[in-house]
């Protein structure tokens, strides 16, 4: 087996931070072999030709046969083997590691400002990353570049408040109890 050198190991960490985008590129490329209109002509032309007369086939032969599909197909499947043979303690670890850097280029993307704060005119710089879908929810989409949004905490807190999260919010005052001493009998 040969040994991995640096350069390997970064390609796959950008397959792995880019790996939905990857799916997307290639649902996507999918789509564009088998409904643009010059591969429907060259289908219909063999259809009446003696090539390949099975539909099915055809587009088989459509995926197989472009180059792009199937290096895009190869790298959405290997992430994919590598990650589901991975136990729960090594995704955790994946994932932690992947989030700081899904983290840095949201922030980066973004210029650092809130852009909710961005939308009313209001520059703020941002000291978090918000998943715009729930994280509870849409764990797949833990790691996804277009589900991270730049936020201060207090549109971050909103955010929260907004989308009905249960959780008890406390409070930072100090509760005094006013007690006094039993009597004593004797």
């Amino acid at each position: 087996m040969r040994k991995m050198e640096r350069l390997d190991i970064q390609k796959i960490e950008s397959y792995w931070i880019n790996h939905d985008e990857n799916k997307k590129r290639l649902k996507y490329r999918e789509w564009e072999l088998l409904h643009s209109r010059h591969n429907a002509d060259d289908l219909n032309a063999n259809l009446r030709g003696n090539r390949i007369s099975n539909p099915t086939e055809q587009k088989a032969a459509a995926l197989t046969d472009d180059e792009l599909y199937r290096n895009l197909n190869k790298i959405v499947q290997s992430i994919e083997q590598i990650y589901e043979q991975l136990d729960e303690d090594l995704k955790t670890i994946v994932n932690m590691r992947y989030w700081d850097k899904c983290r840095r280029l949201a922030l980066e993307r973004d210029s650092y400002l809130c852009q909710d704060c961005l939308k009313q005119n209001i520059l703020t710089p941002a000291d978090m990353v918000h998943h715009i879908k729930e994280l509870k929810d849409y764990p797949h989409l833990s790691l996804t570049l277009s589900n991270l949004v730049s936020l201060c905490n207090g549109c971050h807190n909103k955010k929260h408040i907004r989308t009905g999260r249960k959780e008890k919010i406390y409070s930072t005052k100090i509760k005094v109890i006013k007690s006094k001493a039993n009597e004593e009998k004797i």
